[in-house]
């Protein structure tokens, strides 16, 4: 394999990574998809079994985006025949959609998203088991579905090898080398676990996708970039609340209705935060696009709505490194100014000579 030039290798087999190795085998790309550690495994932020998946946004701008994701989900599910998003029946669609509400939120609801503003007497009304503190209002979005999130992984790791996709996993890359020796190409060096013990390589490749999530910060040091990660606590599940006094009570409550009743809940966006846990980019805009002085490596670090929009950012991303960025946007509506917001060129430090 050290012999062989791919059309471009991805590091990280979590959604973002997964999503864009799969576009670019959809689009015949030569793709070597990554993964440090043995699979599957709970030492990510794209692990676990479920995801809330809504389209209730105070971004205006992210909401082409979130549309492209729901429909690259259905369109996955419908092409595999696997069951990777939980509905409710069609005679239950009306009033019964699983419903998804925000507490103490700020900003436009987006259109497309069917989303209502609540007042926060309408709040108290909605979920009026919950204890939240000073909520000034809040977005009820009735778009929301369960997404099977360990199942989605394993769905597009299986659809990706069978359009030709390398999957290695136990593959940690050590160093990314944006220009190779004279073959005019890009490589990263790796470190690979076996039974015979652990071995060096190098991977050549003509692009290079960092999608490996906090990890990315450490690989990209080298080009001169420092991308601010902070760790919090970000629990997701779903319970039937019944102690309406215990700490579980008083944070950001995400309600799924379900029919029959009762209404089971999930726990998200709890008002503390704790060191070691799930790790997110400081400032909340996604880190996506190329290195400026590196082309041929780009960065795919989506921030806290990895889910919801990294189907769309994958593609997006596997666009960039084909050079065919200009049709995908256009195929999705999104201006280009939203997507530069996002490049790494922010992220720059700045050396005394310069």
């Amino acid at each position: 394999m050290e012999s062989l030039v791919h059309d471009a290798i991805v590091i990280g087999a979590g959604v973002m990574g997964s999503w864009a190795a799969l576009q670019l085998a959809r689009r015949n790309a030569k793709v070597l998809l990554l993964e440090q550690f043995p699979m599957p495994h709970m030492q990510g932020s794209s692990t676990g079994e479920t995801r809330g998946l809504e389209l209730a946004s105070s971004n205006e701008e992210e909401m082409p985006m979130m549309l492209h994701s729901r429909r690259l989900w259905e369109e996955l599910q419908d092409s595999t025949g696997e069951t990777l998003l939980k509905w409710l029946t069609p005679a239950e669609f009306k009033e019964e959609l699983p419903k998804v509400v925000y507490p103490d939120v700020t900003g436009a609801i987006s259109d497309g998203s069917g989303a209502l503003w609540l007042t926060p007497a309408e709040f108290k009304e909605e979920l009026p088991k919950v204890v939240y503190p000073d909520v000034t209002g809040a977005i009820s979005d009735g778009s929301g579905a369960l997404l099977v999130a360990a199942k989605c992984l394993r769905v597009i790791h299986r659809e990706f090898t069978l359009l030709g996709g390398t999957l290695l996993d136990d593959t940690a890359v050590v160093e990314i080398i944006p220009e190779y020796s004279s073959e005019n190409c890009a490589a990263v060096r790796v470190r690979q676990t076996s039974s015979s013990g652990e071995s060096e390589s190098v991977l050549k490749a003509n692009k290079i996708l960092v999608c490996c999530g906090a990890w990315s910060a450490e690989l990209v040091k080298p080009f001169g970039l420092d991308i601010p990660i902070t760790k919090e606590l970000a629990i997701e599940g779903h319970f039937q609340l019944k102690d309406t006094k215990s700490e579980l009570s008083r944070c950001g409550i995400m309600d799924f209705r379900t029919n029959p009743k009762p209404s089971f809940h999930g726990w998200c966006h709890p008002p503390f935060a704790l060191p070691n846990k799930v790790k997110w980019l400081a400032d909340y805009l996604h880190c996506v696009g190329p290195i400026l002085k590196s082309p041929s490596v780009l960065i795919g670090l989506p921030s806290g709505t990895g889910f919801k929009l990294c189907p769309s950012l994958g593609s997006i991303l596997a666009a960039m490194a084909l050079g065919k960025l200009s049709q995908e946007i256009e195929s999705i509506n999104i201006k280009e100014d939203t997507l530069k917001a996002y490049y790494p060129d922010r992220f720059v430090v700045l050396s005394k000579e310069e």
